[in-house]
């Protein structure tokens, strides 16, 4: 099963996703509210002339998957229903992470796309913890942070340099 999440299914270009799961076409069963969907015939040509009219979304508004009802590398039989759910990237907010800088939490990924793609961020960033930065590179990232209204305070704990890196790590994953 395939859910979106609610007011994301507008303005969404079709898309042909392969998945590869034996030597045989496999059909798939799509459940909604506990019943099953039949899918209706289409008319190749009409679909043809929809696909060459619709717009594709920016990247901030494709969906991403955020979870699965059965966990990532978990080995399942053929025509196992796998529930994801999907979510525009502009509406994953770092207060969802494990662990955020609390500037940050109230503000969605994308917020902080331009400064992780920043040619004097980006090389910080490929370090694996703020430890090892420079104190040049912490000044570069804090100063970039601000222009967010994120401010570093190493004397309050949910503040912190290191929280403020590590979300920024996690971020990146996004880009």
């Amino acid at each position: 099963m395939l859910r979106v999440a609610s007011g994301v299914t507008r303005d969404i270009a079709a898309q042909n996703i392969t998945v590869d799961v034996g030597p045989a076409t496999v059909v798939p069963t799509i459940v909604r509210g506990g019943k099953e969907v039949t899918a209706p015939a289409f008319n190749q040509n009409r679909i043809d002339d929809f696909l060459a009219h619709v717009s594709t979304l920016p990247r901030l508004f494709v969906p991403v998957a955020v979870s699965q009802s059965i966990p990532a590398g978990t080995l399942v039989p053929k025509g196992t229903p796998v529930d994801i759910v999907l979510v525009p990237m502009s509406n994953i907010h770092f207060g969802l992470f494990d662990q955020t800088h609390a500037d940050l939490a109230v503000h969605p990924v994308t917020d902080v796309l331009p400064i992780i793609q920043d040619a004097a961020v980006a090389p910080a960033l490929a370090k694996s913890s703020a430890a090892d930065l420079t104190p040049a590179e912490k000044q570069i990232i804090t100063q970039k942070l601000s222009s967010i209204h994120v401010a570093i305070d190493d004397t309050n704990p949910a503040k912190t340099f290191e929280l403020a890196f590590n979300s920024l790590k996690g971020a990146q994953a996004f880009q």
